[in-house]
């Protein structure tokens, strides 16, 4: 070849090479995403391959749950298996998920995602095999991939255990050395807690618990006190309300639900250093969570920050609730595009999806897709905010 071809050569092939780097920087620019809200899941498919849905965890309230066990019964919720796995075994699965969601987190440039486990009750928490120890074994694996929150096995158990006049100075101890334990091992919330839990199947179970329970008010004391987030579920209801029709059908979920959105805004007032998030925002199931109450409380509370979730519901032909973010086609509702633009610094991305172990576990319908799909209706700088500088700032994420 001569030498003035094998020089236009060279210099095209490093051209190239230039254009595709500098086409990779762009895209890592990019992949600073923050997802807030993620579980990991190992929980088994019945058969292999199979796809099953992932149930949430089952839970129940203060008075019910005392009632069955005072009459001697079993709360519903889910049996204790035989042959559970060792803590060792459970790392191990839950490794091998994180490093599944890994994967998708590089597919759509999301850098770090928050996991925790889904809040409990007491009976629960003995028995789920999904607690902030496995967490913590896969922060401490991948630790620029992932950020602890924890709580929801531990101190949502003992509010759903204590009825709010039977708080004592033992039992406030107690929680406050809970939540030391977890400070001490390095979450940056504690989540996922719950105030109120509708039952979307028979396998759910309604639980509630006032947000202004004394113990979740000493919790935004203690998150105020060490500059840390509290991650919110949540159903809105403004004033008691009868259950809605797709949801009666479902035997224990009760006639009457009882207002939230009183207890939640004696919460925010309580402690104005404590940060709460309310998480799958888009995903309402009272028809409570308007656009119009958003923006009312984001207005008057400047310590509430919104999650935003959407689920594969919306294409899979799932019966729509009130009040989704976007329609079936993905499109967001001008609605909820004029609340973003107008609270960019206030709203962040919470996917809420159980990823597991592909052909071998249960998961949740998809939602990390659907919801980060929500960037590309923003514009660049409102997506850069609510996709990752929102969260860097309200969990004190480093780079």
């Amino acid at each position: 070849m001569p030498l003035a071809s094998i020089s236009r050569f060279y210099f095209s092939a490093l051209f190239l090479l230039i254009t595709f780097n500098l086409s990779a920087g762009e895209n890592l620019a990019t992949t600073g995403y923050i997802d807030t809200h993620m579980h990991l899941t190992i929980a088994k498919n019945k058969k292999q391959g199979q796809s099953n849905s992932r149930k949430k965890p089952q839970m129940i309230g203060n008075a019910r749950l005392k009632e069955t066990i005072r009459q001697g019964k079993s709360p519903r919720g889910p049996k204790a298996r035989g042959g559970q796995k060792s803590q060792s075994q459970s790392n191990e699965e839950y490794i091998k998920a994180a490093e599944n969601l890994i994967v998708l987190m590089d597919e759509y440039g999301v850098g770090k995602c928050l996991l925790m486990p889904p809040p409990q009750i007491p009976e629960q928490s003995k028995k789920v095999n999904n607690n902030y120890k496995n967490c913590l074994e896969v922060v401490n694996k991948f630790p620029d991939r992932f950020v602890l929150v924890a709580g929801g096995g531990t101190l949502n158990p003992l509010i759903y255990g204590t009825d709010a006049e039977s708080v004592t100075d033992q039992v406030r101890k107690k929680f406050e050395q809970q939540a030391k334990i977890l400070i001490e091992n390095g979450v940056r919330a504690f989540g996922e807690m719950s105030v109120l839990h509708v039952a979307m199947a028979e396998h759910h179970n309604y639980s509630q618990a006032p947000a202004d329970h004394p113990l979740f008010l000493l919790l935004a004391d203690i998150a105020a006190k060490n500059n840390l987030a509290i991650d919110i579920h949540m159903e809105a209801v403004v004033s008691d309300q009868a259950i809605v029709d797709s949801l009666k059908q479902v035997s224990h979920n009760p006639k009457i639900i009882p207002a939230t959105i009183g207890g939640f805004e004696n919460l925010l007032i309580h402690n104005r250093g404590a940060k709460i998030v309310w998480q799958h925002i888009g995903w309402d199931n009272t028809g409570g969570t308007t656009p119009e109450l958003l923006r009312k409380l984001l207005a008057k509370h400047p310590n509430l920050y919104l999650a935003l979730r959407r689920e594969e519901g919306a294409k899979a032909g799932r019966s729509f609730t009130p009040n989704r973010i976007a329609d079936e086609s993905g499109k967001l509702y001008p609605q909820w595009l004029k609340l973003i633009n107008d609270f960019p610094e206030r709203i962040m991305i919470g996917s809420d999806e159980f990823v597991g172990i592909p052909g071998k576990t249960k998961r949740m319908p998809q939602s990390f897709e659907e919801t980060w799909s929500i960037l590309k209706q923003l514009s660049k700088e409102t997506a850069e905010k609510v996709g990752r500088l929102n969260a860097k700032r309200v969990y004190s994420i480093s780079d």
